[in-house]
């Protein structure tokens, strides 16, 4: 599983980052990215998903590999 970012829908709310802090992270300017190229470990799927849904800008989305 890979995850993204969509840097124009993100405003810097830093949810995902709270939820799931192995797979985000928060850039010099406080918005959101996705670590490691977006690759997200099993274990860390179930809360990866949890910061999908908690996102409120709806600006994370699952990349298909």
């Amino acid at each position: 599983m890979r995850v993204q970012v969509d840097a124009v829908k993100c405003v810097g709310n830093g949810t995902c980052y709270e939820v799931c802090p192995s797979v985000f992270a928060i850039d010099d300017w406080g918005y959101a990215y996705a670590e490691a190229d977006g690759q997200v470990l099993p274990d860390d799927e179930p809360t990866v998903r949890e910061a999908i849904q908690a996102c409120p800008e709806m600006a994370i989305s699952i990349v298909p590999d």
